[in-house]
């Protein structure tokens, strides 16, 4: 369970399950996890291309976003299209062009995240390919400005040797106070007069109506996702699993 097989026996009702089991806060999560990725990329992009002369800018490179846990691209595709439009970064794309590689371990997620990406016309700024967030063989040393996983993490089964990964392929951020890896991931509530409710309801609930909406299948698959919360740990520990990877300013 959590493989990427786990994955293709419920790509067909994954984003329809995301939306009931979060109550429809997903969206909301995705874009405050985009709206932090497009503060950094300016940012990034001054640092990466110091050859502006009076006012004229040469493109030195593109600006890379690698897609961890891509799924069915919905960050790949809220990034893409919240970049193509923003004004204020149509200077920075004129410095240099921004290309997104979503990388997941189930065929049939991304077989669904191709569709969608086709249906949106993001084929020429959004590139698929099946990977493993362990084992990124295919990708280069320093080979992305920018990283941004969300619901995966968790999925991972040795963190260690994923954070390591996310590590290796990642350009090195341009100044201390600017982020280049953005993870979002649920955790179990554990603060608060609401967290036992919390705890319920991921016990109780979230598998129940992941399995109404794949019409009352895969009770393992979606009982698997509530346990995986529930074992991840908390912000504080998983951020020093992150500086022990070698990250730094980790928040």
């Amino acid at each position: 369970l959590g493989s990427g097989e786990m994955f293709d026996s419920i790509a067909p009702y994954y984003d329809t399950a995301n939306t009931v089991m979060s109550l429809g806060q997903h969206y909301y999560w995705r874009r405050y996890l985009i709206d932090a990725v497009i503060l950094a990329i300016p940012l990034t992009i001054a640092h990466d291309n110091k050859i502006c002369d009076s006012g004229s800018c040469k493109a030195e490179s593109t600006f890379k976003v690698l897609d961890l846990a891509t799924g069915t691209a919905d960050v790949a595709i809220l990034l893409a299209q919240t970049i193509m439009s923003s004004v204020d970064l149509r200077d920075e794309l004129r410095i240099a062009p921004i290309s997104i590689t979503g990388i997941d371990p189930s065929k049939n997620m991304l077989d669904i995240a191709g569709k969608k990406v086709s249906q949106k016309k993001l084929s020429s700024m959004i590139q698929l390919k099946v990977g493993d967030a362990e084992n990124l063989s295919g990708v280069g040393n320093n080979e992305y400005n920018a990283l941004t996983m969300s619901f995966g993490i968790r999925n991972v089964k040795n963190r260690k040797l994923a954070l390591s990964e996310i590590f290796r392929v990642l350009k090195t951020s341009p100044r201390p106070s600017v982020s280049n890896v953005f993870i979002l991931e649920f955790v179990s509530p554990s603060e608060g007069w609401l967290a036992p409710l919390g705890r319920l309801f991921l016990q109780y609930l979230v598998p129940l109506l992941g399995r109404l909406s794949a019409a009352g299948g895969h009770s393992a698959e979606y009982q698997h996702l509530a346990d995986s919360i529930q074992r991840f740990p908390n912000s504080t520990a998983f951020l020093l699993e992150m500086s022990d990877a070698g990250f730094s300013n980790c928040r």
